[in-house]
């Protein structure tokens, strides 16, 4: 008798464990993504073979960088030249020569390359 109700007992024990709980107040909210609107991504690699997405929003001003799996959302920060996230943590530049990404809190450089220009050389005759 006691080895069925042990046998009963573990049964139960181990089903709830392994059962999905249903918790009502736990909701996920769902990202609103505008489809329609054009984002143009360049890439950019630096010496050690890291790779950088950018992506330029055509119509707010914002960017979006790829590094390392993760996206980030940038906002224009109209004080200074630069990009930065909603929670201050992170802050792309870029100008004519270079583009940097960097971890504000740490002052830690995670990304940095030079720009590479695909010009045409003019040679004077």
């Amino acid at each position: 008798m006691s080895t069925k109700l042990f046998i009963i007992m573990t049964a139960v024990v181990l089903y709830s464990c392994t059962a999905p709980s249903k918790d009502p107040d736990i909701q996920i909210p769902k990202q609103e993504t505008e489809s329609h609107e054009e984002i143009v991504f360049h890439d950019y690699t630096d010496q050690l073979g890291e790779k950088l997405s950018v992506g330029t929003h055509k119509e707010n001003k914002a960017k979006t960088v790829k590094y390392n799996g993760t996206v980030y959302i940038l906002e224009k920060d109209f004080e200074s030249n630069t990009y930065s996230t909603s929670d201050n943590q992170y802050q792309f530049t870029e100008n004519n020569k270079e583009v940097t990404f960097l971890k504000k809190n740490y002052n830690m450089v995670l990304f940095t390359s030079k720009k590479i220009t695909n010009q045409a050389t003019t040679q004077m005759q």
